[in-house]
């Protein structure tokens, strides 16, 4: 396929993109997606790209919808962000059984699940599944969700260490606070998700040890090599391919007022540093996007040739992860360090930018602490580091 995939959706996308723009504001001042957006996404299928065909979804090539949630942040942040975490889960509800698929997408095949996957609940098990209770956190755009997956603890009647699963509810099982009064990504709604010993029967959770070794049921049904692709190596892409789209369209922003100005004047170019400045902001933006494709690329065409991803594979893949996050957190920073005092506004869109990369940074999967020490002690000790870092990925 060419470098930058092609589909309709996105161009249907680019199609919306002005309107879209103009619709941040609104969901901002909402603290959740704007109707006007979930209604537009809805007609294009936007959340449907990584979906199973067998139940509605396009169950394309997942390099789309990285060039999805790409191009909708460069014209919105919230609605990319949402687009990012909601999205992906169209793609995670097909590695569980045909029964809780046609559960959740038999009826409307564009249902929205959110998530909050850390292990905050606590579960026990009882006869024929779990009694869940906990309460999550950033559960964006669950004020559109009618399910939602939630991460908990097991306890073992042993006394041996819990079993992490990921848990899957109805929208009757759970209650949404509306917590979300943010500086960054404001128009997300990722408010909190709270539920008090809720049954959840055993085919709504996932062991989440076996999904990441991709033992899941959903690959009986769903063959492809969508879902036969690793889980982190879908997944990660939703919190940091957004942040590329936003640091994009903040670099668009400081160069707009330069442009402005060397057209007033001629001699008003800025000088080398800030020009050097963007010229750096440039290449991690598509060093970063480029990278994240090239990654997602290949894990996706060595499942589509019956092939296991490697270790290396998929360290890198977490590597790399990270150091796109970096990238687009330093391509925002030197757009804002561009972009003239005007940026300093509340009502400026280049510090919106700025806010927004930088509260996305601070998502779980995009804190740096563990992935670079596990991939450097792989590059020193190879394979006999296999023992340490199994199951991390």
């Amino acid at each position: 396929m060419h470098m930058y995939p092609r589909h309709p959706v996105l161009d249907a996308i680019a199609d919306f993109s002005d309107e879209l723009r103009t619709l941040e504001a609104e969901s901002t001042e909402l603290r959740r997606l704007s109707p006007a957006v979930v209604k537009k996404f809805r007609e294009i299928g936007v959340m449907r790209i990584i979906q199973p065909a067998r139940y509605g979804g396009f169950e394309a090539d997942p390099r789309v919808f990285n060039e999805a949630m790409y191009a909708i942040s460069r014209a919105s942040s919230s609605a990319g962000w949402v687009t990012g975490v909601v999205g992906v889960h169209s793609w995670n509800i097909g590695l569980f059984d045909d029964a809780t698929q046609r559960e959740v997408l038999g009826e409307d095949p564009d249902t929205w699940i959110s998530s909050s996957y850390g292990p905050a609940g606590k579960a026990e098990r009882v006869p024929g599944g779990h009694v869940l209770t906990g309460r999550w956190s950033f559960s964006s755009g669950s004020d559109y969700c009618d399910w939602v997956f939630v991460g908990g603890l097991v306890a073992d009647a042993a006394g041996g260490p819990p079993e992490y699963r990921h848990f899957l509810l109805p929208r009757s099982d759970y209650e949404i606070v509306d917590v979300w009064h943010a500086s960054g990504l404001i128009g997300t709604g990722s408010n909190d998700i709270v539920v008090t010993e809720q049954f959840v029967p055993e085919r709504r959770s996932l062991n989440v040890a076996d999904t990441l070794e991709r033992k899941v049921p959903g690959r009986e049904v769903n063959t492809g090599p969508l879902f036969n692709t690793p889980w982190f190596g879908v997944l990660l892409n939703s919190v940091v391919v957004p942040l590329v789209g936003m640091a994009s369209s903040a670099l668009d922003e400081a160069l707009t007022v330069h442009r402005d100005k060397v057209a007033a004047n001629p001699m008003a170019l800025p000088g080398d540093l800030t020009l050097a400045r963007l010229a750096e902001a440039s290449g991690e933006i598509d060093i970063a996007r480029d990278l994240l494709l090239r990654n997602l690329g290949e894990l996706y065409e060595t499942a589509a040739a019956g092939g296991e991803p490697t270790l290396a594979q998929r360290l890198r893949g977490k590597r790399d992860h990270m150091i796109a996050v970096g990238m687009a957190v330093r391509a925002v920073d030197k757009a804002y360090q561009s972009g003239g005092p005007r940026s300093i506004k509340n009502t400026a869109l280049l510090q919106q930018l700025w806010r927004d990369v930088h509260a996305g940074e601070h998502h779980a999967m995009n804190l740096p602490d563990g992935a670079f020490p596990i991939y450097g002690r792989y590059l020193v000790e190879g394979d006999a580091a296999l023992p340490h870092i199994l199951g991390a990925y």
